[in-house]
């Protein structure tokens, strides 16, 4: 029989062997065998031989020891995973560290996470001519003596001269705000086009929650999907409806001239690409994705309009603006078969 001695080195080796720690999710499988261990060990420890209680006593501090080194990898990990930059874009990156610093020193101890939706989320973030959608959620409502705080934040950052700075756009909002969309929830502190302003949020928000829960970025804070509630496909459907007989039925039909301004043409050609597409399968996708199933599904007098719009190409002659303008008008067609609050 071994003497204890030799079988602590044995053991000891084997456990060295066994819980190596290649990748943090191993840990789990090892901190079982770690109990079964420790519970060998109490009754080792029990015995009356002073030899067999030492080797307990040695072997319990030695996987304790091993213990401690596997958190030490979960925590790197962890951290590795926080320090990774937000988006593949260094100039975005800047800008967002510079805003969430900000919301963090303006927020306190309210502050709870800054996440991204939008294109930066669905993955067709064009560098030319995409926004930065952000939300910052609060853990509480935002005081009244808040507000000025986070106005003054924005000025700063639209005077810093930092690249994308023109192109931010989103909101702060209570955790208990972002559960579901509620149509007549308080206004909120929103920033759009270099403008802060306090504003009710719009059915668009059901599309926004539905992004952040299935595809948003973290940039700080835990994840949202245990906090937002599930989006149904008909709800969907009946905001992208609301969208398409509100704005875009009264202010872009109504006033086609808007569709001349820098990139405003392939944007609405691509938005009615996604619409349809929702409509069709109660989910929202990237542009791209959306563009590709267009042109594979929709009628062939679209395909040319749609190509175009993919390479970001604004097609601006009277013949293009009129298919845009019925391509919107054939959606918005689409859009009374479901019923939606307009936006």
């Amino acid at each position: 029989m071994p003497s204890p001695d030799e079988l602590y080195k044995a053991t000891a080796k084997s456990l060295d062997k066994d819980m190596s720690f290649r990748t943090p999710q191993s840990f789990g499988v090892n901190s079982v065998r770690n109990l079964v261990c420790h519970e060998r060990l109490r009754f080792l420890a029990s015995a009356r031989n002073d030899n067999w209680r030492d080797f307990a006593v040695a072997l319990t501090n030695y996987i304790i020891v091993l213990d401690i080194r596997a958190r030490v990898v979960i925590l790197a990990n962890d951290m590795a995973k926080i320090s990774q930059p937000p988006t593949p874009y260094a100039k975005v990156n800047v800008l967002l560290h510079r805003l969430l610093v900000e919301a963090q020193n303006a927020l306190g101890e309210n502050f709870f996470g800054m996440y991204l939706y939008g294109s930066l989320a669905s993955g067709d973030f064009d560098e030319h001519s995409s926004d930065v959608d952000f939300v910052v959620v609060t853990r509480g409502e935002i005081s009244d003596e808040t507000i000025p705080a986070l106005r003054a934040l924005h000025e700063r950052i639209a005077a810093s001269n930092l690249n994308y700075a023109s192109k931010l756009e989103g909101s702060y909002m209570p955790l208990a705000a972002l559960r579901r969309y509620n149509p007549n929830d308080p206004p909120r502190p929103q920033y759009n086009e270099g403008e802060f302003f306090l504003a009710p949020h719009n059915a668009d928000w059901i599309i926004q929650r539905y992004v952040l829960r299935e595809h948003g970025v973290i940039v700080a804070g835990a994840p949202l999907k245990a906090y937002i509630g599930p989006v149904t496909p008909d709800e969907l459907r009946g905001a992208v409806a609301g969208i398409l007989n509100g704005w875009w039925a009264t202010e872009i039909l109504a006033h086609p001239e808007q569709l001349k301004r820098a990139g405003y043409q392939p944007y609405a050609v691509l938005t009615m690409c996604r619409s349809l597409y929702c409509f069709e399968h109660g989910a929202i996708v990237s542009k791209p994705v959306a563009a590709r199933w267009a042109m594979e599904n929709l009628n062939a007098r679209w395909k040319p309009l749609i190509e175009r719009a993919v390479t970001q190409q604004a097609a601006l002659s009277p013949h293009a603006l009129n298919e845009t303008r019925a391509l919107i008008q054939f959606s918005i067609e689409r859009a009374k078969d479901y019923r939606g609050e307009t936006a």
